[in-house]
């Protein structure tokens, strides 16, 4: 997890000093780090944290920068990676439950940056749409 902490600290004084390059490669570098994290589910919460933080960072980088299909593509990784990380833990109601808030969040997040960039491409409608069904699908 220190790694990890590392990285996206280094992340997130680049992004301030507006070092957009070095900011990019120290999130892109984040979200490697917490997804190899998961593979060990001590902490899993935490780990998700970590995991969402990267990515959202990443697309908010990518946001500033106007890349909006960048941004949304992080947005849409990061569902696919906790749409896989839900499948994995269906017989475990605490995972499934950290996994809702992180879903939940990820969905707030992702509302915003579509209603600021007044983004109604189908892709975001498909991304709002499966943030929005994850918690369903985790109490069926």
């Amino acid at each position: 997890m220190e790694n990890w902490k590392v990285t996206i600290t280094a992340g997130n004084q680049a992004f301030r000093d507006g070092a957009d390059a070095k900011a990019e490669a120290h999130y892109q570098r984040a979200c490697q780090i917490a997804q190899s994290l998961l593979i060990d589910t001590d902490q899993f919460e935490t780990k998700l944290a970590a995991l969402a933080i990267s990515y959202q960072n990443l697309a908010d980088l990518y946001q500033r920068q106007h890349r909006l299909d960048l941004a949304l593509e992080q947005f849409q990784q990061l569902t696919e990676h906790l749409l896989a990380y839900q499948a994995q833990h269906v017989e475990d109601r605490e995972k499934q439950t950290q996994l809702n808030c992180v879903f939940r969040s990820v969905g707030l997040d992702l509302s915003v940056v579509i209603n600021e960039q007044n983004l109604q491409c189908t892709k975001s409608k498909r991304l709002i749409k499966s943030l929005q069904l994850a918690p369903i699908l985790i109490q069926s």
